[in-house]
């Protein structure tokens, strides 16, 4: 039986566009034209998956335009509307051993290089020149931390882990 481990986030239904039954989807992903490479989805309804074959793809300027199979008019694809779409790990585009999927990073614990820790991970930004991790405090320190996704910065990430190791440099905190 699958988990929601076993699912990525490929974007984020804005609502129904136009009356034919199609959705305006904001990319989750690096490349938002890999839309046009699936031939499904999954929507997470509670706790499970459902599996949707895709009809047909097109692109604006900054978002997807997504038509599912047996999804004709607007008020059936108006459930979709503020949710996430999702694809199983088994069909996820190949990434580098130095690249990672936002899904892995999130809720890693962050610790310095003498392993005390910083904290947990909750947000990704990207922030043009690189990704920035928005660190939350642990315990007593609720405060967020902002930790730049950088060679310099960053030096070991262990998913089986989940801990991230940085290198605390000047004006960093």
């Amino acid at each position: 039986m699958r988990t929601e481990s076993d699912y990525l986030i490929i974007g984020k239904v804005c609502r129904p566009f136009g009356v034919a039954g199609e959705l305006k989807v904001l990319p989750i992903t690096d490349d938002m034209r890999r839309f046009g490479k699936l031939k499904f989805i999954y929507h997470k309804r509670g706790k499970s998956f459902t599996k949707i074959p895709i009809e047909t793809v097109r692109y604006t300027k900054q978002s997807v335009i997504l038509k599912l199979k047996d999804y004709n008019c607007r008020d059936s694809v108006a459930v979709f509307s503020g949710s996430y779409l999702y694809i199983d790990r088994e069909n996820a585009i190949q990434i580098d051993e130095q690249s990672y999927y936002y899904y892995d990073l999130a809720g890693c614990i962050v610790v310095n290089n003498e392993g005390s820790v910083i904290g947990k991970v909750s947000d990704i930004i990207n922030a043009g020149t690189c990704d920035v991790y928005v660190v939350s405090g642990i315990g007593e320190e609720k405060d967020h931390r902002f930790i730049p996704a950088v060679k310099e910065v960053v030096k070991k990430i262990d998913i089986k882990k989940k801990e991230i190791t940085i290198d605390v440099i000047d004006g960093l905190f």
